[in-house]
């Protein structure tokens, strides 16, 4: 955990869980090892992230580098995203 420098970002941009992961360059495929899920459920989480668990939530933040209270959590296609 101590390895992967934290992005905290300066305009406090709200990520969601599909742009946390291309900011980040994390493949799916190691998300999806990590995280102990198919593609087809990750396709599924980049969605709508809110069926994620704690432990999911932080494993992403950890992945992506992006501190936990800066993603969304919710339906990609959310009002408050636009």
């Amino acid at each position: 955990m101590f390895g992967i420098k934290r992005k905290v970002p300066n305009n406090t941009s709200i990520y969601t869980i599909n742009k946390a992961l291309l900011s980040s360059g994390c493949s799916d495929l190691i998300v999806c090892n990590k995280l102990g899920i198919s593609k087809k459920e990750l396709e599924d989480i980049k969605d709508d992230s809110s069926c994620l668990t704690i432990e999911q939530a932080h494993t992403i933040s950890y992945l992506c580098g992006i501190p936990v209270d800066f993603i969304y959590f919710g339906k990609e296609e959310s009002p408050d995203m636009k």
